[in-house]
């Protein structure tokens, strides 16, 4: 098993040079796309349940229908806010390279790329937004798939 670490400069200190040369230093608020929407979005759905559940044609239906409805409408809410929480955890970055211990050697991946990544769960599919660390000859490695930890495969 491999160990990583960062070497993302600490605050007030100029980017590792070797580094930095081919990678150039993102801040963290560039990468991460504002959560405020998926909640807000979050929002609109579940106020749009609220009103559906209140209107006078739905007061007529029955209860099965009204129960299968509101499961399906509640699951995108849910779904939603979950998306807004990943958004809000960040890409996984963890500055301009990183560092992994491989057996005796430490190896530096310091290609850097975002890419998207779906993930089924039980509140529907949602889309991960992640940062790779990658180097000639490597498979990429993703920070935050260990963080969260998330499986190989697109079921959670």
């Amino acid at each position: 098993m491999t160990a990583a670490t960062s070497l993302a400069p600490p605050p007030l200190r100029p980017p590792l040079p070797h580094a930095s040369r081919r990678v150039p230093q993102l801040s963290r608020n560039a990468l991460v796309p504002g959560a405020g929407d998926a909640r807000s979005h979050a929002r609109q759905e579940f106020s749009s349940l609220e009103a559906w559940l209140s209107a006078p044609s739905t007061l007529q239906l029955p209860l099965h229908q009204i129960e299968r409805q509101q499961q399906t409408k509640g699951r995108e809410v849910q779904r939603l806010l979950l998306q807004a929480h990943l958004q809000r955890r960040g890409h996984g970055n963890m500055g301009p390279a990183l560092c992994v211990r491989q057996g005796d050697d430490e190896v530096l991946y310091t290609h850097r790329r975002i890419s998207t990544r779906s993930l089924k769960t039980v509140f529907g599919t949602i889309e991960i937004v992640r940062m790779g660390y990658s180097h000639a000859g490597a498979h990429s490695i993703y920070p935050l798939d260990a963080a969260l930890p998330l499986p190989a495969r697109v079921f959670s």
